[in-house]
């Protein structure tokens, strides 16, 4: 066998370093990289839109409706749901959380419709789970 020189100096173990400082760095810069939830909450009654609400806090809603009051709890990890309607049978309230643009819940005594719409983005692009055309 032959015997390769192998002694490792100075400036390739600060290369060495370097390199793998760098690649870390740009792997959980590009993994965290900014993601903004442009999500948005649409509350319509009867067909017509009486409130729009940005998902980018976590609050509780409280809406007066003509058939009714309702609480609509807004969660940025979770999304949205219904806490507390007026409704006789509340299976609007047990409908649970919706965080997925285009998901809905429906309340058919109040004549409610909650909706979620907008997108995910990362960076400069926005997420889809489908798009057809």
């Amino acid at each position: 066998m032959k015997n390769l020189n192998t002694n490792i100096t100075f400036p390739d173990l600060i290369l060495t370093v370097l390199t793998i400082f760098v690649s870390i760095w740009f792997l959980f810069g590009l993994a965290g990289a900014a993601t903004k939830i442009n999500v948005s909450l649409l509350v319509y009654e009867n067909g017509d839109l009486i409130k729009e609400k940005e998902l980018v806090s976590n609050e509780v809603l409280a809406i007066n409706l003509k058939n009714g009051r309702i609480k609509v709890e807004i969660s940025t990890e979770n999304g949205v749901r219904l806490v507390e309607s007026d409704c006789p049978a509340k299976i609007c309230v047990h409908s649970g959380w919706i965080k997925n643009s285009g998901q809905t819940i429906v309340c058919l005594p109040n004549k409610l419709l909650l909706e979620l719409k907008g997108a995910i983005i990362k960076g400069e692009q926005e997420e889809y789970d489908a798009i057809s055309y």
